[in-house]
């Protein structure tokens, strides 16, 4: 069986953010990878469902369009 999830590092532990399903004791396999974006996702997450920031990149793609197609 071949799972991914997400986690982190609470000293010598490993807290995953997900259920594995297996019993007590069972033994693992791990591959530690870092997500180096993390920190961006942090930074950025404060606007996740910001609607005035989607309005206004909507409305600059908008602009970007026209502009484009009217030749300019």
């Amino acid at each position: 069986m071949g799972k991914v999830l997400k986690g982190r590092i609470r000293g010598k532990t490993i807290e995953l953010d997900g259920e594995l399903h297996l019993p007590e004791g069972e033994e693992v396999e791990v591959e530690v990878r870092v997500n180096k974006l993390a920190h961006l996702e942090r930074a950025f997450g404060g606007w996740r469902d910001d609607l005035e920031l989607d309005r206004a990149l909507e409305a600059i793609d908008r602009d970007r369009h026209q502009t484009r197609v009217g030749g300019a």
